[in-house]
């Protein structure tokens, strides 16, 4: 497909060379993402999907690369589901081992997603591409979200016990510092 790119050498708009073609598409196998691969190869993404439109040998190409994205990525996420993610363990500030975590919220959109990809009729209203199309987008959505998440917060300190007199009543607890041997409230 990309021969076909190579064969026409002039310089292309926004500096769509073959060569930067041709990287753009191995970036979008290896991320998925449209956005990503763009900016790996200095370019903006809507001259990206700009060049698409005109060019049916580079669609042809980020096709069969979206395809082979998704496919990677249904992989990787049906060996997490099934393998689980290792996870550090630490107690008092310290490492003390590692555990295995299974996603069962993963496993189960998995299923789901290959039971309408088995169904005979969930085939016959969409085409294969069409759907593969939606799905990596919705990957690369996800994975783009979920870089941007802050960091978990850091674990507060535990609260006071309250007092439980006689009568049931709460007693709030005030906590008391001293700084040089006077008392703070």
């Amino acid at each position: 497909m990309l021969a076909r790119l190579h064969a026409r050498s002039r310089q292309r708009e926004e500096g769509w060379t073959p060569d930067v073609m041709e990287m753009f598409i191995i970036h979008l196998i290896e991320t998925g993402s449209v956005r990503r691969a763009a900016r790996n190869v200095d370019r903006h993404v809507t001259t990206a999907y700009r060049l698409r439109a005109k060019e049916p040998a580079f669609a042809a190409a980020w096709d069969a690369a979206r395809r082979m994205a998704y496919a990677r990525l249904r992989d990787e996420a049906m060996e997490r589901a099934l393998e689980g993610t290792l996870q550090q363990v630490w107690k008092d500030g310290g490492l003390v081992g590692m555990k295995r975590v299974y996603n069962d919220r993963l496993l189960m959109n998995l299923l789901n997603h290959l039971r309408h990809e088995s169904d005979p009729k969930a085939a016959k209203l969409r085409s294969v591409d069409e759907v593969e199309d939606k799905r990596s987008d919705a990957i690369a959505g996800r994975m783009d979200a979920l870089a941007l998440l802050p960091p978990p917060p850091a674990p507060r300190a535990p609260r006071p016990p309250r007092l439980r007199p006689a009568n049931g009543r709460l007693i709030p607890t005030v906590a008391v510092t001293t700084v040089n041997g006077v008392a703070l409230v």
